[in-house]
């Protein structure tokens, strides 16, 4: 068996902005209990005779993605969604607020979600260009006792390249980069 062909559970998501081509400081999302990827095909079937198909091209469009994470990650929401956060006081009597525009646009940025691997490697699903297209849905439930949690579904559109997913295995486990994962 070779290294990297048996991805295991989560370890973590890191999120950097995208701007002209560069990329921001990353961000792990924190607390992120699953990462769902569907990706999108468009096919287009070409009849035969005898109402036979005689042939089938089919290629990506693009990719959904939900990140699911555990409570409120600013610093990472603030790469993915048009807010800004700022803090102020000292601690104890710190303050951290956190504002949405109205009509605000969202930014591009790169996500990927890194697997445990069964032989102490690691796979990183890389994503170099996606936009948040659901806002995420927080439910804040005083009857269950339960932490806040929430989903972010974006859609990984085509980098320059025309690529939507870089999926890098590692033999040895790996840490995020940015400026390499996509070359």
């Amino acid at each position: 068996m070779a290294f990297g062909d048996k991805p295991l559970s989560l370890k973590l998501v890191s999120v950097a902005g995208l701007t002209g081509g560069s990329y921001g400081t990353a961000q792990e999302v924190g607390n992120e209990t699953k990462m769902t990827i569907k990706l999108n095909l468009i096919s287009s079937k070409l009849a035969g005779r005898q109402g036979r198909t005689a042939a089938v091209a089919t290629f990506a469009q693009d990719a959904d993605v939900v990140i699911t994470a555990g409570g409120l990650p600013w610093d990472a929401l603030a790469v993915m969604l048009p807010i800004t956060v700022s803090e102020s006081g000292t601690t104890p009597n710190q303050i951290k607020k956190t504002k949405l525009g109205a009509g605000s646009n969202y930014p591009y940025f790169g996500a990927v979600g890194v697997t445990f691997d069964d032989d102490g490697g690691d796979t990183h699903f890389a994503f170099p260009k996606l936009k948040v297209t659901e806002m995420p849905e927080w439910e804040l439930d005083g009857e269950g006792n339960a932490f806040l949690s929430g989903e972010i579904t974006a859609v990984a559109a085509c980098d320059a390249g025309g690529y939507i997913l870089y999926p890098v295995s590692h033999e040895t486990a790996a840490a995020v980069n940015f400026s390499t994962i996509f070359s």
